[in-house]
């Protein structure tokens, strides 16, 4: 209100909205209120402070306030002085004038200053409004009141002595810090006396130090040079015997096809050799003797079943032998060298050894491992005999 007032005083026929019922009614007026103001009597004002209505807002308010004291204080000067440009030079130069600007100036800082003194007082309100009313509530009796300041200087007098107490205690451990940091600074300083010779003096035992830790990182070196080595040819060995026992279980494997090849070949021969007639007796009666003893050794070899492989084994050996005796060929096969009418097996019981040609024993060599070396010489020649008649039976 007193803003709309002082804006009349400058000017009647200005033109402001009144609404101040809401926020923006109450925005809208500060606005027209500024703009007039400004582009008028340019003095600019502002609108935040106004709208806070506090002491900032008097300040604004003294900016249009001043303006209009001068000028009233001016039209006096005026009509007092006929002539306008002399009244107002003295008006300026009197000292009375100079007085009144002088206490308008203090009046207004000082009404700034208890506008925001107030300001902050009233900041305060919600903390001694209760204070306030406790006091209002308390009984105005002096012995009362005597009583409760005897009662809070016993207070303060016993907080005084704890914190007398406390600062003593602080002093004491201040004390005790001071003693213990002369004692360690005393000690670095030994300490560093100690260290700077020390770090002068060299034990004897140091180059031997130093050439053992150069000979044990050479030992090392050659340790680990040597584990990666035998590492590896483990290795490379572990790799060896996996591939030896590839290849010695495919040569198995072929073995026992050669075997079953062979077998199924003799029993193509055999029954072949029934129906052939040779003209030589002499070897007649010595393949039915020989196949007297081969069913003799059938016989006892069909009841012991856990033996099979190895009887199997000891025709394949003795298969070849009565061919290699007869030295004749049957008709109509050219690649095989046996000629007798059957093989002789040569295989003896469980409970005899098998039969060898009786040879002459050499000197100074035993008559049982003169004989065993000679049956395993003509069983490998057998067997290579077998291979390579079955290698030409496939050829053929």
């Amino acid at each position: 209100m007193q803003l709309m007032l002082t804006n009349y005083r400058y000017d009647p026929n200005v033109d402001i909205v009144e609404g101040t019922d809401t926020v923006e009614e109450r925005l809208t007026f500060l606005k027209s209120i500024c703009e007039v103001v400004y582009y008028k009597a340019r003095v600019k004002l502002n609108i935040k402070r106004l709208y806070q209505a506090d002491g900032y807002a008097v300040k604004e308010l003294l900016k249009l306030a001043k303006l209009l004291n001068d000028a009233t204080i001016l039209a006096k000067s005026v009509e007092e002085s006929d002539d306008y440009e002399t009244a107002s030079l003295q008006q300026l130069n009197s000292s009375k004038f100079q007085l009144n600007v002088k206490q308008i100036r203090s009046i207004a800082t000082e009404l700034t200053e208890l506008g925001a003194e107030l300001h902050e007082l009233l900041g305060k309100e919600l903390e001694l409004k209760q204070e306030r009313l406790e006091a209002i509530s308390f009984p105005h009796n002096i012995e009362t009141i005597k009583e409760h300041i005897e009662k809070k200087n016993i207070e303060a007098i016993d907080m005084i002595s704890e914190l007398q107490k406390s600062i003593n205690d602080l002093k004491k451990d201040e004390d005790s810090l001071k003693d213990k940091k002369k004692r360690k600074e005393t000690e670095l300083e030994r300490a560093k006396k100690r260290l700077s010779r020390v770090s002068n003096f060299r034990p004897a035992f140091m180059d031997e130090y130093e050439q053992k830790e150069t000979d044990l990182q050479e030992l090392y070196r050659k340790y680990v040079e040597k584990y990666r080595n035998i590492e590896y040819l483990e290795h490379e060995l572990e790799k060896h015997r996996k591939a030896e026992a590839e290849i010695i279980e495919e040569n198995k494997r072929r073995l026992k096809l050669l075997r079953k090849k062979l077998r199924a070949d003799e029993i193509k021969y055999l029954s072949g050799e029934n129906q052939a007639t040779y003209g030589d007796g002499e070897d007649d009666d010595d393949d039915d003797d020989d196949d007297e003893d081969d069913e003799e050794g059938d016989g006892e070899d069909d009841d012991d079943e856990s033996s099979e492989e190895e009887q199997d084994e000891r025709e394949v050996k003795s298969s070849a032998r009565p061919r290699a005796a007869s030295g004749r060929r049957p008709e109509g096969r050219t690649t095989t060298t046996a000629t007798a009418s059957k093989p002789n097996l040569n295989v003896a019981p469980s409970n005899q050894k098998p039969q060898i040609a009786s040879r002459e024993t050499p000197d100074g060599y035993d008559s049982d491992e003169y004989g065993e070396s000679e049956e395993e010489s003509s069983n490998e020649d057998n067997e290579e005999e077998m291979v390579m008649d079955s290698e030409n039976d496939d050829s053929f």
